[in-house]
């Protein structure tokens, strides 16, 4: 039965290892994404955004300053994320005294 067990044990290790991977992966591209439209909001005026993007104003040459910093702060925030999510798991030893 212990075989079982630590063999599940493993797998179930594996397995979040594999999905912390993935996770740490997408904050990094969602990150960099919003780092680029960021900086596509600071050098684009309003009337030439993306109709999709919030902000979009035909005719208008005002550049939204606070929507790329609101999405420059998100993508930073994504990137710590990450950062933070890649860290390697500090487990306690069989002798360590946790309290």
């Amino acid at each position: 039965m212990d075989d079982v067990w630590n063999y599940s044990r493993e797998r179930v290790i594996i397995v979040h290892m594999k999905t912390n991977k993935l996770i740490v992966l997408g904050a990094v591209v969602l990150g960099i994404a919003f780092l680029g439209i960021a900086a596509y909001y600071w050098v684009t005026p309003a009337e030439s955004l993306l109709v999709f993007l919030p902000g979009f104003e035909a005719g208008s040459t005002h550049v939204h300053f606070t929507h790329g910093l609101a999405s420059f702060i998100l993508g930073v925030c994504v990137l710590i994320f990450a950062w933070f999510k890649s860290a390697p798991s500090i487990a306690p030893q069989s002798g360590d005294n946790v309290q």
